[in-house]
């Protein structure tokens, strides 16, 4: 059973690392233990949902997963986001930043889910 959920965690923990990175290098924030632990669990219940979404739509070419990726960045993060930085006052400039490390994972996350299952 745990062979079926392999490619989730590992999609998870690759998405984990380059949160990390991204976070590190191009936000410049400290990202300490319990903020990894709550990344990587977004990152697995996000592949989780991107699997059954291509699941249920029967997706059979990157291209088409390439979609699914895009479509649940701008479904699930930057439509519930987007309201909180225009409440809060934030920058596009800082949106760019905090999401485009999310777009990036959820692509790649996609496209490990893609090729491995």
């Amino acid at each position: 059973m745990m062979n079926e959920w392999l490619y989730l965690v590992l999609a998870a923990l690759l998405n984990t690392g380059l949160q990390f990175l991204w976070k590190k290098k191009l936000a410049v924030k400290n990202v300490d233990r319990s903020a990894l632990v709550l990344i990587f669990v977004g990152s697995f219940l996000a592949a989780w949902g991107m699997d059954v979404i291509a699941r249920g739509l029967e997706v059979i070419t990157f291209q088409h997963m390439l979609k699914v990726s895009l479509g649940c960045w701008l479904m699930f993060a930057v439509s519930t986001a987007a309201k909180h930085y225009q409440i809060n006052g934030l920058s596009l400039k800082q949106f760019k930043i905090d999401y485009g490390g999310d777009l990036a994972g959820f692509l790649l996350m996609g496209s490990l889910i893609f090729a491995l299952s």
